[in-house]
């Protein structure tokens, strides 16, 4: 690499949507979409509510499969864990019983992380 932003594209995509479709019974949420999200780039998905986004996202971080065509994280399917390895994200809406102690709560934490000190 000689830090020339070109140089970019000859990497794989960190993430990849090919051709892809998902329906939900006869929603249809995305219709063949394809794309390729590279290192260093910065992307933001906008539009109307039901246009789909969320549906995109949650391909990506493997929650969902898509009805057609393939996703891809770091050059495998995003619903392989060691594919997510290195995914960070929040979800919208987050909690835990409040049951928990602290104790609970960061043993729980800590399991989603092969080595959770590093």
């Amino acid at each position: 690499m000689t830090g020339d932003p070109t140089d970019l594209k000859a990497e794989p995509p960190i993430a990849r949507l090919l051709d892809v479709s998902r329906t939900f019974g006869n929603v249809l949420a995305l219709d063949h979409v394809s794309v390729d999200l590279r290192r260093g780039e910065l992307v933001g998905l906008l539009g109307p509510n039901g246009a789909g986004k969320s549906t995109l996202i949650s391909l990506l971080c493997g929650q969902r499969k898509p009805s057609a065509g393939r996703v891809e994280m770091f050059s495998g399917d995003p619903r392989t864990a060691k594919n997510r390895v290195r995914l960070g994200m929040t979800p919208q809406e987050t909690g835990l019983p409040p049951t928990l102690r602290v104790g609970e709560v960061l043993n729980f934490v800590a399991s989603h992380y092969p080595d959770p000190m590093a």
